[in-house]
């Protein structure tokens, strides 16, 4: 039907379409590819047990900065067959600084990358993703992965990704700590504030992945991005 509407002339080379009820029957999702080709790539390995993740990123600019911040989880079609695998209901949180050593719940992931929102909006899906401007008087920042309905004692692997349109680097004014928050944090209790005193959170070192805008893609175990001595 959507093909009479709009007429052949808008096919483009090696596209093709398909009744709805097909797609229904062969898809389980389906999204918009996008590509920042001049941003730069970072991945940080982690992994949830229960709703609580073994890292977050404590994130400070000296300038405003752009970012796109990503969690994956794995894929449906990486698990062998048999194997009983559903994707978890996740979202990337972003807290801002706020008085009396707390942060304040900022912006949440939701359907739309570009328009994160202020509720919290757990979704079913193998990736989240948030365009976030980040200000130096809102800092640092806190970016929080969430996972919503797991047993306490299950474990989930993930991948954290930040897409800035600056490199991590202190030169460029943004740079990135690793942070492993307590299970008590109010946070995970979708609290609008909760206590946070960075210097007493513990650093915690993760797998790291850069892809430079020439060359292959190299990773590292590091306690940060853009930190002095890394």
């Amino acid at each position: 039907m959507l093909r009479s509407l709009v007429g052949s002339e808008m096919c483009i080379r090696d596209s093709f379409w398909m009744e709805w009820e097909d797609v229904k029957e062969y898809f389980s999702g389906g999204g918009v590819c996008f590509s920042k080709k001049s941003w730069f790539d970072y991945r940080v390995r982690g992994a949830f047990k229960g709703p609580v993740p073994s890292v977050a990123l404590e994130v400070t600019v000296t300038k405003p900065t752009s970012v796109y911040f990503t969690l994956t989880q794995k894929d449906k079609r990486s698990v062998l067959p048999g194997t009983e695998y559903e994707y978890a209901a996740m979202m990337i949180s972003v807290c801002k600084n706020h008085k009396d050593k707390k942060m304040k719940m900022h912006l949440n992931s939701g359907l739309d990358a570009d328009s994160p929102q202020q509720r919290c909006y757990f979704t079913y899906q193998r990736d989240q993703s948030m365009l976030v401007e980040l200000k130096p008087e809102d800092g640092p920042y806190l970016v929080v992965p969430r996972c919503w309905g797991t047993e306490k004692e299950e474990e989930r692997s993930f991948v954290l990704g930040i897409i800035s349109e600056k490199p991590l680097s202190v030169d460029s004014g943004i740079s990135i700590r690793f942070k492993a928050l307590e299970e008590k944090s109010r946070v995970f209790k979708n609290m609008d504030k909760f206590a946070y005193v960075g210097s007493q959170a513990k650093d915690v070192e993760c797998e790291c992945q850069h892809t430079p805008i020439m060359g292959v893609p190299f990773e590292k175990k590091l306690f940060g991005l853009g930190i002095s001595g890394n």
